[in-house]
């Protein structure tokens, strides 16, 4: 299983840490699969144009988190599952990581 870290210099607030806590362990267990639940607005994800901060081995590169994503889709369109109504691409077996600063 890939390592994952984030840094932060800001607190967590309301029921951040609670989530952040349930979310390590889900990780921690094993799931492939978690959805954070929360109220519309609270910053649980960003629109498709949100330019995000890429690397993959020494390219580093800007680009909106909708074209990665529909970009990984279209390259890898035999590794997509369908749950309920949802794409999900599972990238577990990929060689060829992407990272995503935030």
């Amino acid at each position: 299983m890939p390592a994952f870290k984030m840094v932060t210099d800001q607190p967590p607030a309301g029921d951040q840490a609670k989530a952040t806590a349930q979310l390590t362990e889900g990780i921690r267990r094993g799931d492939h699969y978690q959805t954070l639940l929360g109220v519309t607005g609270s910053g649980k994800s960003v629109v498709a144009d949100t330019p995000v901060l890429l690397k993959q081995g020494s390219r580093v590169w800007l680009e909106p988190i909708g074209d990665l994503v529909d970009r990984l889709m279209d390259q890898r369109e035999s590794w997509i599952g369908r749950e309920a109504g949802t794409e999900i691409l599972d990238l577990t077996g990929a060689s060829d990581s992407i990272e995503a600063f935030s």
